[in-house]
């Protein structure tokens, strides 16, 4: 959106500005009938710490995950090879990071999108419909990040041990012009 001259570098505002593109992941993760494994969750991160460098940075959606088993298929099938299903791809993928943003920590969190909030009240170039909008897609973002936090807390335990490997994988730098 052009009228968020925003430059972010914080964990939290990564994460936060990832799920702009994670309509329907709550979905998937809360239809998922069994519980994330260690061994899955495990098994995803090794995916794509592996398939990253080919695929792209961790930048996903609710389609990455069919989008990744898909370009994988083609590219040798590594996914598959784990012993995953394009479903059972989907399930794991979207557990495992959904496990990742409920283990984040929530006062970061919470700064950030005030921080966010404070300066889109500031900017002296918005029209006050401009910062409505803004402000409206803050709020909207913060709370889909409260349902993914909440799809992921079953996880959370499983997935607390690769949250390390898991804040490399998520972009370093992310810029919103």
């Amino acid at each position: 959106m052009s009228y968020l001259p925003l430059r972010l570098r914080t964990r939290a505002a990564i994460v936060t500005l990832a799920l702009v593109l994670l309509a329907g992941l709550v979905a998937h993760a809360m239809a998922s009938p069994a519980a994330l494994t260690t061994a899955e969750a495990a098994k995803v991160v090794d995916l794509v710490e592996k398939l990253s460098p080919e695929l792209g940075p961790l930048a996903y959606d609710e389609e990455t995950a069919d989008e990744w088993f898909t370009r994988d298929e083609v590219r040798g099938g590594l996914i598959a090879k784990a012993g995953f299903t394009r479903e059972s791809w989907r399930a794991a993928f979207d557990a495992t990071f959904c496990g990742y943003l409920a283990n984040l920590p929530e006062a970061p969190l919470d700064a950030r999108f005030a921080q966010m909030r404070k300066r889109l009240e500031h900017t002296p170039r918005m029209t006050p419909e401009q910062r409505a909008a803004a402000l409206a897609f803050v709020d909207e973002h913060e709370q889909r990040l409260g349902q993914l936090r909440a799809a992921g807390r079953p996880d959370a335990a499983t997935v607390r041990p690769l949250v390390s490997r898991l804040d490399r994988l998520m972009p370093q730098d992310v810029a919103s012009e």
